[in-house]
């Protein structure tokens, strides 16, 4: 199987301090990599979710604990503050394939409304699912599996994006002895585990 090819150098790279140094790593290693991952995924995510959507690239303007450098993949004709969204992150503790719903999304209440009608679905849906929350992540590894995805968790989840400040960010992670050795075969089966909650949160 092709991998994706990032090392454990790239993932390092949101630790550099010196400016140039990052930006030459991100430019030349980095930014390759994720453009081929947008063209080579964003016809199979506009399919699977029944959306034509667009990938945008973005790499992180300086080194912090919770920088990502990312190829997300937006309906097109919006942006990541009005729209859910797929994304594939880069960061220092793994890779990670992700669906989010920002903070700034004006929709969040009634999408929270719709997410919590849909919660005993979900639990069928991805109960088995590898889910784990990343709207509390620091930014260091990746974050805990959550273990239990009944019916509850849902509407838990439902609730926290209804909050003023809440958001949705939640997805499937790899840590870094395994992202290296990741293959392209990998991430489809990882985002089809996400478009039910997609559907759900995006109609």
């Amino acid at each position: 199987m092709e991998k994706l090819g990032f090392t454990r150098d790239d993932l390092a790279v949101f630790g550099v301090e010196a400016k140039d140094t990052r930006e030459r790593i991100l430019s030349e290693r980095v930014r390759p990599r994720l453009e081929e991952i947008a063209y080579r995924f964003a016809p199979p995510l506009s399919r699977l979710s029944g959306k034509p959507l667009a990938a945008v690239i973005h790499l992180p303007s300086e080194a912090a604990p919770r920088a990502q450098a990312s190829a997300s993949f937006i309906p097109v004709g919006a942006d990541v503050n009005s729209a859910p969204y797929f994304t594939f992150s880069l960061t220092r503790g793994g890779v990670h394939a992700r669906l989010i719903i920002e903070r700034q999304h004006v929709g969040r209440e009634q999408i929270a409304k719709k997410l919590t009608k849909a919660a005993a679905q979900l639990a069928r849906d991805l109960g088995e699912a590898d889910l784990r929350c990343y709207d509390e992540w620091d930014g260091r590894g990746i974050p805990a599996p959550s273990t239990d995805k009944k019916a509850p968790f849902w509407r838990e989840l439902a609730a926290r994006l209804g909050k003023t400040t809440g958001q949705l960010d939640i997805g499937l992670g790899w840590p870094e002895a395994r992202a290296v050795l990741l293959a392209y075969e990998d991430l489809l089966p990882a985002y089809r585990n996400l478009v039910p909650l997609y559907k759900h949160v995006s109609g």
